[in-house]
């Protein structure tokens, strides 16, 4: 199983990132990949921006949603961390 990761910032489709696909993990896929965004203090503070993350297993006949997971950016001086738990 080939299995990639969508990330995004809500549901902004024009954030979304995709990691490469993970050949080696089967059903324990793993990435080491770094994604930057950039968003603003107040988007944090005041609209409660989410990190969403949704898995997808690469396929010839078209990939395939395995399921996702989201949670709640906070941070300061403009740097985040997720703060969801699986």
């Amino acid at each position: 199983m080939k299995v990639y990761a969508r990330v995004s910032i809500g549901s902004n489709t024009e954030t979304e990132k995709r990691t490469p696909a993970d050949k080696h993990g089967e059903i324990n896929p793993a990435w080491n990949f770094m994604m930057r965004y950039t968003i603003g203090e107040s988007a944090v503070q005041l609209y409660g921006a989410m990190l969403v993350i949704k898995l997808y297993c690469k396929r010839k006949l078209g990939d395939r949603y395995i399921g996702e997971r989201s949670g709640e950016l906070s941070g300061e001086e403009g740097f985040c961390a997720f703060s969801g738990s699986a």
